[in-house]
């Protein structure tokens, strides 16, 4: 790097954001296109990225949602004159001595991109001055936090469901402090729905989780669901080839539902019914509220809500007549 470009990484530094996330290949090319930045922006104001979405084993290091999200923070940040300088998992903050190493950079702020627990909340506390959640599960009220209600979206889900006659509906995703997973439950309940702890599978919201989730379910289920909802559309394209490859007909013998709208899920076969959650918005909402809270302070915590909808493909239809007529 030349002389000036080190001055220009210098007064990055002097301003800085954070970004925390769960993807070790989005954080390389993150950390590679800030670097080409300081090159080409001159002397922007800095911002460091971390897209954490939590210490959950299994989390992948390839979710379309996260790395739309993430995305669309770095691309506002650079519009409003800063730079994303470095993204962190919360996986990686196990490192004693990088928790020290980033805890040392004078940083404005942080986002962070999926929920996270007491002990990383207590970290965030001490560095940052300024911290912003997005996500899909609402945090404690003393927050910023720009979310899609996934607690909302999930009822939307099973209500549709519903309507077209799904009676048997499981669930495949995690179980543990998942707002999705307790909407769920309670929506069931108000529909009148008995809960069958043999239609619930809980694994982890990625490939493998979603395909050996959907065997298992197929294995101990009393009787094969109509319909199974998936926490996040990455489980449900699992648990669609897990029913193709075990020679059922989706949506003929299970429709399948999943939550966020990923580009891919246009283009599977069936194409993926889902429940969209505005990424790209909620990125950008993230990083506008940040920006907002360095350059004029902070008053009381602000929650964004954003909207979801449905997005009715092919991977969900009314059951057979057979089928429905089950009790």
């Amino acid at each position: 790097m030349a002389a000036n470009d080190s001055i220009e990484a210098k007064n990055l530094m002097d301003s800085a954001l954070q970004i925390f996330t769960d993807d070790s290949n989005l954080q390389s090319r993150l950390i590679n296109s800030y670097i080409t930045k300081i090159r080409k922006a001159g002397p922007l104001k800095q911002f460091i990225q971390v897209k954490p979405d939590n210490l959950r084993p299994g989390t992948p290091a390839d979710n379309p949602f996260f790395s739309e999200v993430v995305r669309a923070i770095e691309q506002q940040a650079l519009k409003m004159g800063y730079v994303v300088v470095a993204v962190y998992t919360l996986l990686d903050f196990q490192n004693k001595a990088l928790l020290e190493k980033v805890a040392s950079v004078s940083t404005d702020g942080v986002i962070v991109v999926g929920r996270f627990d007491e002990r990383m909340r207590a970290f965030f506390d001490r560095t940052y001055k300024y911290l912003v959640y997005t996500g899909l599960n609402a945090m404690s009220s003393d927050i910023d936090q720009v979310i899609s209600d996934g607690y909302a979206a999930a009822e939307a889900a099973i209500r549709y469901l519903y309507s077209i006659g799904h009676r048997r509906i499981g669930y495949i995703g995690e179980t543990d402090e998942e707002v999705r997973y307790d909407s769920y439950c309670d929506t069931l309940r108000d529909l009148g729905l008995p809960y069958d702890p043999t239609l619930v599978c809980s694994c982890p919201i990625e490939k493998k989780g979603g395909f050996e989730g959907a065997s298992r379910l197929l294995a101990s289920a009393k009787k094969k669901p109509t319909a199974v909802f998936c926490a996040n559309d990455i489980t449900a394209i699992a648990v669609i080839q897990c029913l193709l490859q075990a020679g059922l007909k989706v949506p003929d013998d299970i429709s399948v539902m999943g939550i966020d709208n990923i580009d891919v899920a246009q283009y599977m076969n069936p194409m993926l019914t889902t429940v969209e959650v505005p990424k790209v918005e909620l990125g950008k909402n993230a990083v506008r509220l940040l920006i907002d809270r360095i350059e004029n302070g902070k008053t009381i915590p602000m929650t964004i809500k954003l909207p979801y909808r449905l997005i009715l493909r092919e991977s969900v239809a009314p059951p057979r007549r057979s089928a429905a007529k089950e009790k």
